[in-house]
């Protein structure tokens, strides 16, 4: 065992005060909370130093008896270890380390062991300030003044008592005026500052995923929030806290878009794959500080812009991906609700809604949707990308197809559709196109004529350089 003054940095025996100051020093380098076996250590050496230090001087006279003690029976080994007169003289000659390695303190050890537990409370900082206890002794050297002594010393200790009562009353008054204003909402907050870490909990049993909290969860005031998967934070998305949780009453206690994000990476990147096809959406918010939990709100509206022609082997893969993805557990676990849509400039050729759909998407149902669309869609770009419908509808805005598929006249084969004025007037234009795409004939619905008594009034050139005859009736 390590010598009490070695402990406390102190070359050898010291008297009473250089072993206060030096305990004072060395406490403010062993924390009890950061170290406490090294503080009760250093509390041990500090103690047995100062019993020394007081053994080695002369007992003052006490105004009670003393409680007669047995003095504790040394050992002829120990009265040669510790040899008094030599450490009188360290300020001389400081002891070796064997000497004060071989010092055996196992009888003061045992004498402190009822101060062990009060030592684990030990308040440090009182120790460093030096108040004096509050049982004070009288006055050593004045023998006729204890009495006196004694007597102001007790009104003393009365009068802290007393101020401590007051101060606790003045608390409980306040606690209780101020109580029923204040409490409910402390409760509400601290239950809700649990509230982040139950959905947490929850979503990692019902989705077998580690999620990480957004920091600013606890600081937001709807119970809405913010997380991300633990080995990718790009995946984040929010959830709502609805407390009642019954599993298998279908009541998972919360609202997540976590499906709806695992499907956007997941079309982000299968188009990764197909940049010929560009991918648009009508929102990204994935920033991870989510203010107001913003971020992880995904897109519902996929768009996928296609050519003119030759986008069948990329809709025959896009509707085996949707097809795949629904077989996901994230999936049927809880369906997302999407819309994606094929078009050609600003026209639809196909589309898919999860919401409105009876069964899931698959590459054939896809595919012919846009065989049998496309057509229309083209005819539909002429019309109000290219603005030929402008010159029988000036407020385009105000017309709008109410008819549409294809038509026969003679031997020609012709995709059709019709549109007609929303203002009331009940005119109405029909648009027919060859399917040759060489001719667009524009006549009145209640035209009674022929297409050959159409006159050409303008040409369209397609993406790939088609050229396109507009055809109208000489007004």
């Amino acid at each position: 065992m390590n010598s009490p003054w070695r402990e406390l940095g102190l070359p050898g025996p010291s008297d009473t005060e250089t072993i206060k100051r030096a305990y004072a020093q060395r406490i403010k380098e062993v924390h009890p909370e950061e170290d406490p076996e090294g503080f009760q250590a250093l509390h041990r050496a500090y103690q047995m130093a100062r019993r020394m230090a007081t053994d080695r001087q002369p007992r003052r006279p006490s105004f009670q008896s003393p409680e007669v003690r047995p003095e504790p029976q040394e050992t002829p080994a120990e009265s040669e270890d510790l040899d008094f007169s030599a450490l009188e003289d360290a300020e001389e000659e400081p002891p070796e380390e064997a000497e004060s390695e071989d010092l055996d303190f196992s009888a003061l050890e045992d004498t402190e062991e009822e101060e062990k537990e009060q030592t684990e409370d030990w308040d440090f900082e009182e120790l460093l300030e030096e108040d004096e206890p509050e049982d004070r002794p009288p006055p050593e050297d004045l023998p006729h003044q204890a009495e006196e002594y004694e007597t102001v010393w007790g009104r003393h200790r009365r009068k802290r008592r007393l101020d401590k009562v007051v101060l606790v009353l003045a608390v409980l008054i306040l606690v209780l005026l101020v109580g029923p204003a204040v409490l409910p909402g402390m409760v509400e907050r601290v239950q809700q500052n649990t509230y982040p870490k139950t959905i947490l909990r929850q979503m990692e049993e019902d989705w077998g995923v580690e999620l990480v909290s957004s920091p600013q969860n606890n600081k937001r005031e709807e119970l809405r929030y913010l997380y991300w998967l633990e080995d990718n934070p790009e995946i984040c998305f929010q959830a709502i806290y609805r407390g009642g949780r019954d599993v298998e009453a279908g009541k998972l206690g919360y609202d997540t878009n976590y499906p709806n994000v695992r499907l956007f990476w997941r079309l982000r990147e299968f188009a990764a794959q197909w940049p010929e096809y560009p991918l648009s959406f009508n929102v990204e918010q994935t920033d991870h500080e989510g203010e107001g939990a913003s971020g992880g709100s995904p897109p519902s509206l996929f768009v996928f812009q296609m050519p003119m022609h030759g986008g069948e082997d990329f809709v025959q893969a896009l509707g085996d991906e949707l097809e795949t993805i629904s077989q996901e557990s994230w999936y049927q676990k809880q369906m997302p609700e999407f819309q994606v849509y094929l078009v050609y400039r600003y026209s639809i050729i196909a589309n898919y809604n999860s919401t409105t759909a009876t069964e899931p998407c698959t590459g054939e149902t896809l595919l012919l949707q846009y065989e049998e669309q496309s057509a229309l869609a083209l005819l539909h770009s002429i019309l109000y990308y290219d603005g030929v419908v402008y010159e029988d509808f000036p407020d385009a805005d105000g017309s709008e197809v109410i008819r549409s598929g294809e038509a026969t006249f003679g031997d020609e084969e012709y995709w059709m559709m019709v549109c007609w004025d929303r203002d009331g007037s009940g005119r109405s234009i029909d648009y027919l196109l060859r399917k040759d795409l060489s001719a667009l004939y524009c006549q009145p619905s209640l035209y009674m004529g022929y297409l050959s008594d159409l006159t050409p009034a303008e040409t369209v050139t397609l993406e790939d350089g088609t050229p396109v005859t507009v055809y109208r009736l000489l007004k």
